[in-house]
């Protein structure tokens, strides 16, 4: 990988988006330290690698949720109130068509055990389109369409663990109230 070129892992995971974050851990289910990763348009002309991904977001939209009511998450109660839709592009570029298409297969398989709510919309060939220059890149190109369906939470209201002078340990309840937990 080219020194200039920073790999998605790298980026400050305070900076990153919530796709990002699935790119980063879907590329490490890969297990295969040939394939480089990049996320953004800005990436499609840069052809520094032959086997690589380029993550993109596409238009998403929300819905709301199947049922109500809080679920615990770290320990803390809370509740979903929108779900995104989250709708991406993946353009795999590789060597060949056989090399491409076992590409999209591990993409989709990675994909899939990491976030159970992945769903393959579908897919193109687009290989060895020219440039804008008239030049063909020489690499096989497939792009994977997709979407994971991300909770939104309540994060106005969430109950959350406090400490209070009087060292007594408990919930913010959503009134306000707090609720005191044993002390260990």
């Amino acid at each position: 990988m080219a020194d200039n070129i920073p790999d998605l892992s790298a980026v400050d995971a305070s900076t990153r988006s919530r796709l990002e974050d699935l790119a980063i851990a879907i590329h490490s289910k890969l297990a295969d330290p040939t394939v480089a990763q990049r996320f953004g348009r800005k990436w499609l002309d840069q052809h520094d690698q032959a086997r690589r991904v380029i993550w993109m977001h596409a238009p998403s939209t929300f819905e709301r949720p199947k049922q109500a009511g809080p679920r615990m998450v770290a320990g803390v109660a809370t509740r979903t109130i929108w779900y995104r839709l989250e709708a991406f592009e993946a353009h795999i570029y590789a060597d060949s068509d056989g090399d491409a298409d076992l590409l999209l297969d591990y993409l989709v398989a990675a994909a899939a055990l990491i976030e159970p709510s992945f769903v393959a919309r579908g897919y193109d060939w687009q290989s060895d389109q020219p440039n804008q220059a008239g030049e063909t890149t020489r690499t096989q190109k497939i792009v994977l369409r997709g979407t994971f369906t991300l909770p939104v939470l309540d994060m106005i209201k969430v109950p959350r663990r406090v400490q209070s002078a009087s060292s007594v340990v408990g919930t913010i309840q959503p009134d306000d109230s707090v609720l005191p937990e044993p002390m260990s």
